[in-house]
């Protein structure tokens, strides 16, 4: 084989040979041990290795093209920014981080490009989506002189947070005036107002409207508390501040026990005695090893729960306490996650119900159920995963706190990690999804493949 151009060097310097000639076949990454390189292709590199280097222009660094951990492939430029060309699940698929400005950003030949998940503008509101809708043929009641009507009508897929712009009506509106907004989830209000002194009936027909949506929820704070020994009731979590009046608070917790877990009347209240409602659809797995909490042939049980406020009061607590009525348990884990609601009014999709799965089975390194469906566009979805309990090697790995795998972020309170040597159990996870749309399957990363597990998830319009 010829090296490329058989020349090195750069720009106003005297060109030399390269020295580099290799034989001709395979080029393979020497740092990588066996098994650790790709099986094909001419150049063969392993999970992290850089193949091709290049020198810029002004001959005063290299720009290098590299895969990361992530299975991103990345030109990293000088300037220390990358440019990213990646087909990995889960990871966006073109990405321009640049160390200046991007004057222009153009894409050519784009049949249907799509923006999902949340777009933002110079540090703006994110932004959901933008969507035309009509009304459908409708006949609005008149509106008499000198007065204003709101007329409500349904349009199905209009979430609760949309703001309206560019109304057109079916016909001339003559003297009458219009607005539009969203009174509720798939419902316009048409505000018609009548300055002239007789009545006027507005045209009937298709009214249409474009439909700008915010993403309606934002992450305030969270925190995790987990006990590390057997504990008996109760057990509390601190968040860093009284959640805000009107806010979402929305809580999981894992608990452990070396029988079948049974907790009897379960409670959820903060420190002014404000109660948090507990679904009572929970998620269960199992798993027989060598403990040191259950012994050497003992069986660790685990069990999850989603709980929620959907308004906090204005003595809402940053204190939670958990109990309940059965028995010590062998280890507690509980996340708290606030979340502001733009337009307010926060409720439990009770369409959607809460998604668990019981001694599920990993893909692979990744446990990918229960999947979700949001009744309408833009809900927060929140979810726990517990891996296969006292297994070392099968905690959850991801996501971390604030960290995003696909759509979900991980809670604030990251991952409840377990003890070294199976001194107490953990490795469970909690996460949210900011903005969902439709069917989303839970995403956690976990450190062994095929692990037995208990997922669960709610979704809140």
């Amino acid at each position: 084989m010829t090296s490329i151009a058989d020349m090195g060097g750069y720009a106003d310097t005297t060109k030399t040979p390269l020295t580099n000639y290799g034989l001709a076949g395979v080029l393979t990454d020497s740092a990588m041990g066996a098994g650790q390189v790709a099986g094909t292709g001419l150049l063969r590199g392993g999970d992290t290795s850089c193949l091709l280097g290049f020198r810029n222009h002004a001959g005063s660094a290299d720009l290098t093209v590299c895969k990361n951990t992530s299975d991103q492939i990345l030109a990293t430029t000088p300037l220390g920014g990358t440019q990213l060309v990646s087909t990995a699940s889960g990871v966006p698929p073109i990405v321009v981080n640049s160390a200046t400005a991007v004057p222009t950003l153009t894409v050519q030949n784009c049949a249907n490009c799509n923006v999902t998940g949340s777009m933002n503008v110079n540090g703006g509101t994110p932004i959901t989506g933008m969507s035309t809708f009509q009304t459908g043929s409708i006949t609005p009641s008149g509106v008499s002189g000198t007065s204003c009507s709101d007329q409500t009508f349904t349009v199905s897929g209009l979430a609760l947070a949309s703001t309206l712009s560019n109304v057109v009506p079916p016909a001339a509106l003559g003297n009458l005036s219009l607005n539009a907004y969203v009174s509720a989830a798939n419902t316009v209000l048409l505000h018609f107002c009548n300055p002239s002194a007789t009545s006027v009936t507005p045209p009937a027909g298709n009214y249409s409207f474009l439909a700008t949506q915010p993403q309606r929820y934002s992450h305030v704070q969270g925190a995790l508390a987990q006990s590390t020994t057997q504990i008996s009731s109760p057990f509390a979590l601190t968040l860093p501040a009284n959640p805000t009046q009107g806010n979402l608070v929305v809580v999981a917790f894992g608990v452990y026990r070396c029988v079948p877990v049974n907790l009897g009347t379960i409670t959820l209240t903060d420190g002014n005695s404000n109660s948090y409602t507990i679904i009572s659809t929970a998620a269960n797995t199992s798993n027989t090893a060598a403990t040191t909490m259950c012994g050497a042939s003992g069986t660790m049980y685990g069990r999850l729960y989603i709980a929620y406020l959907l308004s906090a009061p204005s003595n809402a607590s940053s204190t939670l306490t958990l109990s309940w009525s059965s028995g010590n348990q062998n280890a507690v884990n509980i996340w708290a996650d606030e979340f502001y609601a733009l337009g307010g009014g926060a409720s439990y999709d009770s369409t959607a119900g809460v998604a668990a799965v019981s001694s599920g089975t990993a893909s692979g390194t990744s446990i990918t159920s229960p999947s979700i469906t949001a009744s309408q566009a833009g809900e927060l979805l929140y979810s726990a995963g517990m891996p296969t309990p006292e297994v070392n090697s099968c905690q959850v790995t991801g996501p971390g706190a604030g960290s995003v795998l696909s759509s979900w972020i991980g809670a604030a309170g990251g991952i409840a990690a377990g003890g070294t040597g199976i001194s107490y159990p953990g490795g469970t996870g909690a996460e949210y999804d900011l903005s969902a749309n439709g069917a989303t399957a839970v995403n956690y990363t976990v450190g062994c493949s095929g692990a037995t597990n208990a997922a669960i998830a709610a979704a809140f319009k």
